[in-house]
């Protein structure tokens, strides 16, 4: 019985006791809780004619590298957890460095700032810098060679998506293994263009405002009604641009208009769903976009004939852009204001 007290009943995953009524497989040796072994059998049944009996596979186990995070079991040269992503011992090795100090705070809760859990920027810069991530370019112990879609190599995907590789790089190998293409995004599914401006994806970014801008002009249209319906609000519009005789006609003319009821509010409806769809699909294949953008483009960049650094090019073209993300924040922002201008117009 004292050989097995480090050991647990792989049935009922308890540890054994001293007191406890252990039986073994005759198989494989694998020891259980008698009642255990009556209701389930032997679990181990891949281990029964072979020469690696439970004993040895015990061992080999106890003395494989543990992750510091979650303390799954790793292989000698893993490099990242395979459960939770944790930089592995043999990953510093391979970079000639030690764990940094915020390591083992942010991996396995050591230490709590004043504020609440976590570590301090510092030690937080340390953690990457020693992981030098952008050279692996994943949290899963994907090599940095290892390639994703048209001979895109994981390095150089991570070294396009620049800031947050650490939240991207997962997201891609698991969207390049399983083929996901369902996988949201919050910043997408709350501002779509203005997501898609700031990853610098400024065509799908254009396409995904237009179709807003025209899908929402008939709500525009009865909001704009609804507004200038107020007698308050339209004696303001009559102090500001009661000047304009035609502008002051066609607005007169728009608010006879019956657009609640009809074939306008049926319209008004369809556009709705439409368009919550297309801020739904924008918001919940995101991720997908982006990856299939970033295959895209760095194909593009590898297939240039040219004698340029293309890693370098791979950089800049890719990351992020606040300018772009500025520009569609202002541009949606002028929306209302633009379909109020077409809707006269068509009036």
């Amino acid at each position: 019985m004292i050989e097995y007290k480090d050991y647990s009943c792989p049935v009922c995953n308890k540890q054994f006791g001293e007191e406890d009524d252990i039986v073994v497989c005759p198989e494989c040796g694998t020891p259980y809780h008698r009642e255990c072994y009556k209701a389930a059998g032997c679990v181990n049944t891949a281990l029964h004619g072979q020469q690696q009996g439970w004993r040895a596979r015990a061992v080999e186990e106890q003395e494989a590298p543990k992750c510091a995070s979650c303390g799954n079991a790793l292989r000698p040269d893993q490099l990242f957890c395979d459960k939770c992503g944790t930089p592995s011992t043999y990953y510093y090795e391979c970079n000639g460095t030690k764990q940094p100090a915020g390591y083992r705070a942010l991996y396995m809760g050591e230490k709590k700032s004043p504020g609440g859990s976590g570590i301090n920027e510092k030690e937080m810069g340390e953690l990457y810098s020693a992981m030098n991530i952008t050279d692996f370019g994943d949290s899963f112990g994907s090599d940095p060679k290892d390639t994703l879609e048209d001979d895109v190599t994981v390095a150089e995907a991570a070294e396009f998506i620049g800031p947050n590789k650490l939240y991207y790089m997962p997201k891609f190998l698991l969207m390049h293994r399983f083929g996901i293409r369902f996988y949201p995004n919050l910043a997408a599914l709350l501002f779509p263009e203005i997501y898609l401006a700031y990853r610098k994806m400024t065509v799908q970014a254009i396409v995904v405002f237009i179709l807003r801008f025209i899908i929402s002009l008939p709500a525009m249209a009865l909001s704009l009604q609804t507004v200038l319906g107020n007698q308050d609000y339209y004696n303001m519009f009559i102090a500001a641009y009661g000047s304009i005789p035609a502008l002051v006609e066609k607005v007169q003319a728009f608010l006879k208009l019956e657009l609640e009821t009809g074939s306008f509010g049926v319209l008004n409806t369809v556009s709705s769903i439409m368009e919550t769809l297309l801020i739904f699909s924008a918001g919940c294949f995101a991720n997908r976009i982006y990856y299939d953008h970033c295959i895209k483009r760095i194909s593009e960049i590898k297939s240039i004939p040219l004698q340029v650094d293309k890693e370098d090019m791979i950089i800049r073209r890719g990351g992020t852009s606040v300018g772009l993300a500025v520009l569609f924040a202002v541009l949606v922002f002028m929306r209302a204001g633009a379909a109020a201008a077409v809707i006269l117009m068509l009036v």
